[in-house]
């Protein structure tokens, strides 16, 4: 009576740990932007898309239609988001290069799999003088 008692423990343990890694499938992620580099002011689009994930997390500057810094938001494991370039800080004068990231996971737990790209968008605040300047001599 043991002996079928552990043959059967063996193969249900054996059952639910097979299900478990038929779950665990592969993710893959891939994020672009439609401009490498913006004058502070243009809006780029960044666009995503994942396969095998369940949820996307999208990093970096303005994303969230403000002007707080970086941040990190739960996005659709596919899509694209609008920033405009005056929600990012950058000196006037000065170029920064900003990079953005998305992690997707596959949502089960035990393994949690996920994929990450990146891509980077320079920003440049030009500052511009116009002077007008006229001399008439008497």
């Amino acid at each position: 009576m043991k002996k079928y008692i552990f043959s059967f423990l063996v193969l249900v343990v054996g059952v639910f740990v097979g299900a478990q890694s038929v779950n665990a499938q592969v993710v893959s992620a891939s994020l672009s932007s439609n401009k490498s580099s913006v004058t502070k002011g243009e809006s780029f689009i960044l666009s995503w898309n994942s396969s095998g994930a369940v949820r996307c997390d999208l990093r970096g500057e303005g994303i969230d239609g403000s002007n707080s810094g970086y941040r990190n938001i739960n996005v659709n494991i596919s899509g694209s988001l609008t920033i405009n370039s005056n929600n990012i800080e950058v000196e006037t004068g000065k170029s920064k290069s900003f990079s953005y990231s998305i992690q997707c996971f596959n949502g089960y737990a035990n393994s949690n799999i996920s994929s990450v790209s990146a891509t980077n968008i320079l920003v440049r605040n030009i500052f511009t003088n116009s002077y007008s300047y006229s001399y008439s001599n008497p």
